[in-house]
């Protein structure tokens, strides 16, 4: 059992350690731009996005608003940003369920 001293030092150590990391990853939801290889727009989409890493190289995603008519399985696009940070990605859609989810998963830096 800890005494209150150890517990309090435990603690500020944990948040000055979650501080740090919660630093360097991050997560967005809200608007995007979906590119292909030449820059041209494929859909404006809304996106929830996260880094699974500190460094940023490790990130993933689910898209919204995306026509049925895009067959985008498979295919690496750009997700651009409103402030224009990118990152690209394997589009993967998930048919599994009741309705069909449309996933993200990064290939290389993050956009967030």
């Amino acid at each position: 059992m800890h005494n209150d001293a150890t517990s309090l030092l435990v603690r500020l150590l944990c948040k000055e350690r979650c501080k740090a990391y919660a630093a360097r990853v991050g997560a967005y939801v809200g608007t995007a731009v979906l590119l292909d290889d030449h820059d041209d727009k494929l859909a404006d989409v809304r996106v929830s996005l996260a880094s699974a890493d500190a460094a940023g190289d490790r990130w993933f995603g689910s898209v919204q608003g995306l026509a049925e008519d895009l067959k985008l399985d498979g295919t690496d696009v750009f997700v651009e940003l409103p402030a224009g940070n990118r990152g690209k990605a394997r589009v993967v859609i998930d048919l599994t369920g009741a309705e069909p989810l449309v996933r993200l998963v990064g290939n290389g830096p993050a956009p967030i």
